[in-house]
């Protein structure tokens, strides 16, 4: 490796010229009070330009889902699962909610008398939780 010999002299020239530059720079900066000046003499400024509220359109928010029970029969829940594989037959993955959601939708969309009539085929059950098997010997007993 050649190291490279620094020359004095143009070091110093540098150095000079560096100097000239920061002085020509000092001079060229007015002091406090002909700032101080300025500022009593200069008319008003414009006002600056208020900036623009960017009118971004924000992006609908999925709704959360909402647990919720329900009570339905086994005859119910079997014509469930063969809607769910009907649905896979189509080539549609569907859950179970995705077709109780369907049923809403199809619901919403009937008209009132064959809403009505739909409702009334939907045969009446007992809600809630079944009763428990310690619940069921103890009236027995009594």
């Amino acid at each position: 490796m050649t190291t490279k010999k620094h020359d004095f002299k143009s070091s110093v020239q540098k150095g000079l010229q560096n100097q000239v530059q920061s002085e020509k720079l000092a001079t060229s900066r007015p002091s406090l009070a002909e700032m101080a000046s300025r500022i009593g003499s200069e008319e008003e400024r414009p006002a600056k330009r208020e900036a623009q509220p960017k009118s971004k359109p924000k992006p609908e928010r999925k709704q959360q889902p909402v647990k919720d029970a329900f009570s339905c029969t086994t005859e119910d829940l079997t014509k469930l699962r063969k809607l769910i594989d009907r649905s896979k037959v189509l080539g549609i993955r569907a859950k179970k909610s995705e077709v109780i959601r369907a049923g809403i939708l199809f619901l919403t969309e009937a008209t009132d008398t064959k809403f009505k009539e739909l409702m009334m085929s939907v045969p009446e059950i007992k809600t809630g939780r079944p009763a428990t098997k310690a619940k069921i010997i103890s009236n027995d007993t009594e």
